[in-house]
């Protein structure tokens, strides 16, 4: 005897979890640990993008991305998220004709700064803040360290001979 499963069985029919579609008590806030909503992704493809890159970067110049890199890497991305995300919701403010007082639109400018000098800071942190040539330093890099060493390989001091009351 073979048994059929009926076209209505939970077994065929695949369910969803959560709140049905369109409703809108589904989303709450904007504020999600890892997910980006359906507008954002673009964010998130930008960013998948840049610790693609940031990766490759680090295998070109170290050989691997070890545990302690792929960490500030991660934060790397994670701040520029942040930026983005950030970028985004003053456009979408003006966009929408929402009038920033100016207090709160220097807070958001502030913010955005600060995102992306702490994705330059990670990538500092792990030697992404120079590049680097395949010849070796530039020609302008080589002579700055000739001539801040000198001859003697020390660095180079200039001695002051000015006197106190004289004007540089």
């Amino acid at each position: 005897m073979k048994i059929h499963a009926e076209a209505n069985s939970p077994a065929s029919t695949p369910t969803r979890c959560g709140a049905p579609a369109g409703n809108r008590n589904a989303r709450k806030h904007g504020l999600r640990g890892r997910k980006l909503s359906r507008e954002e992704r673009y964010i998130a493809n930008s960013t998948t993008a840049f610790q693609r890159e940031t990766e490759s970067a680090v295998i070109e110049r170290f050989g691997e991305v070890d545990l302690y890199r792929a960490a500030v890497i991660q934060s790397a991305v994670r701040h520029e998220t942040r930026a983005q995300l950030i970028g985004r919701w003053l456009r979408v403010a003006e966009e929408q004709g929402e009038k920033l007082t100016l207090i709160d639109r220097a807070n958001l400018l502030k913010q955005l700064s600060d995102a992306s000098d702490a994705r330059d800071k990670c990538l500092e942190r792990i030697g992404l803040d120079k590049p680097v040539s395949a010849h070796g330093p530039a020609p302008w890099e080589h002579n700055a360290l000739a001539v801040m060493q000198g001859a003697g390989g020390e660095p180079k001091t200039t001695k002051d001979t000015s006197q106190a009351g004289d004007v540089p």
